[in-house]
Protein backbone atom coordinates (compact mmCIF):
# COMPACT_ATOMS: atom_id res chain seq x y z
CA UNK A 1 0.00 0.00 0.00
CA UNK A 2 0.99 3.40 -0.99
CA UNK A 3 0.10 6.38 1.28
CA UNK A 4 0.03 9.62 -0.46
CA UNK A 5 0.91 12.12 2.41
CA UNK A 6 0.06 15.48 -0.10
CA UNK A 7 -1.01 18.25 2.80
CA UNK A 8 -1.36 15.61 5.70
CA UNK A 9 -0.18 16.59 8.90
CA UNK A 10 2.46 15.53 11.23
CA UNK A 11 -0.33 14.75 13.84
CA UNK A 12 -2.04 12.39 11.13
CA UNK A 13 1.10 10.79 10.26
CA UNK A 14 1.57 9.97 13.74
CA UNK A 15 -1.35 7.46 13.69
CA UNK A 16 -0.78 6.21 9.95
CA UNK A 17 2.95 4.98 10.86
CA UNK A 18 0.82 1.88 12.54
CA UNK A 19 0.67 0.52 8.87
CA UNK A 20 4.59 -0.85 8.88
CA UNK A 21 4.00 -2.17 5.51
CA UNK A 22 3.04 0.55 3.62
CA UNK A 23 5.15 2.88 1.37
CA UNK A 24 4.47 6.64 2.44
CA UNK A 25 4.57 9.10 -0.55
CA UNK A 26 5.98 12.70 0.21
CA UNK A 27 4.45 15.07 -2.31
CA UNK A 28 4.88 18.55 -3.22
CA UNK A 29 2.47 19.97 -4.22
CA UNK A 30 2.41 22.10 -7.62
CA UNK A 31 0.94 25.05 -5.66
CA UNK A 32 4.25 24.95 -3.53
CA UNK A 33 5.43 28.49 -4.28
CA UNK A 34 9.13 28.01 -3.69
CA UNK A 35 8.88 24.46 -2.73
CA UNK A 36 11.96 21.91 -2.68
CA UNK A 37 11.44 18.13 -2.94
CA UNK A 38 14.90 17.29 -1.92
CA UNK A 39 14.03 19.81 1.70
CA UNK A 40 10.90 17.86 1.92
CA UNK A 41 11.97 14.69 1.67
CA UNK A 42 15.12 15.43 4.37
CA UNK A 43 12.65 16.93 6.54
CA UNK A 44 10.44 14.28 6.32
CA UNK A 45 12.99 11.20 7.07
CA UNK A 46 14.47 13.90 10.07
CA UNK A 47 10.90 13.54 11.32
CA UNK A 48 10.23 10.17 10.94
CA UNK A 49 13.02 8.66 10.99
CA UNK A 50 11.72 4.88 11.79
CA UNK A 51 9.47 5.31 8.04
CA UNK A 52 11.76 3.68 5.76
CA UNK A 53 9.98 2.86 2.51
CA UNK A 54 9.51 6.27 0.96
CA UNK A 55 8.17 7.32 -2.37
CA UNK A 56 8.35 10.87 -4.12
CA UNK A 57 5.98 12.68 -6.16
CA UNK A 58 6.07 16.12 -7.44
CA UNK A 59 9.01 18.51 -8.26
CA UNK A 60 10.91 15.93 -10.34
CA UNK A 61 12.86 17.32 -12.91
CA UNK A 62 16.07 16.71 -14.82
CA UNK A 63 17.41 19.38 -12.22
CA UNK A 64 16.54 17.16 -9.41
CA UNK A 65 16.62 13.29 -10.67
CA UNK A 66 20.15 12.85 -9.13
CA UNK A 67 19.47 14.43 -5.78
CA UNK A 68 16.37 12.07 -5.60
CA UNK A 69 18.05 9.30 -6.44
CA UNK A 70 20.86 10.14 -4.18
CA UNK A 71 18.27 10.30 -1.07
CA UNK A 72 17.76 6.67 -1.52
CA UNK A 73 13.53 6.53 -1.74
CA UNK A 74 11.96 3.55 -3.14
CA UNK A 75 9.79 5.55 -5.77
CA UNK A 76 9.65 8.02 -7.82
CA UNK A 77 6.66 9.52 -9.68
CA UNK A 78 7.29 11.87 -12.40
CA UNK A 79 4.30 13.48 -13.94
CA UNK A 80 4.32 16.76 -15.45
CA UNK A 81 8.01 16.44 -16.57
CA UNK A 82 6.78 13.59 -18.68
CA UNK A 83 3.58 14.05 -19.57
CA UNK A 84 4.03 18.01 -20.36
CA UNK A 85 6.93 17.38 -22.31
CA UNK A 86 7.26 18.19 -26.05
CA UNK A 87 8.09 14.55 -26.70
CA UNK A 88 6.27 12.17 -23.92
CA UNK A 89 8.37 9.05 -24.66
CA UNK A 90 11.90 10.42 -25.09
CA UNK A 91 11.14 11.98 -21.75
CA UNK A 92 10.48 9.15 -19.97
CA UNK A 93 13.63 6.93 -21.58
CA UNK A 94 15.72 10.20 -20.49
CA UNK A 95 14.39 9.87 -16.70
CA UNK A 96 14.83 5.87 -16.80
CA UNK A 97 17.82 6.15 -17.99
CA UNK A 98 19.00 8.53 -14.73
CA UNK A 99 17.64 6.70 -12.45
Amino acid sequence: MLIDLLEVEDTKLQKLKEFTEAIFCVHLSTDSVGGNIISLIEEFKDKFSEITRIAVAGGGSYQTIAEIKEANVDIVTIGGAITKAPNIADAARKFREMI
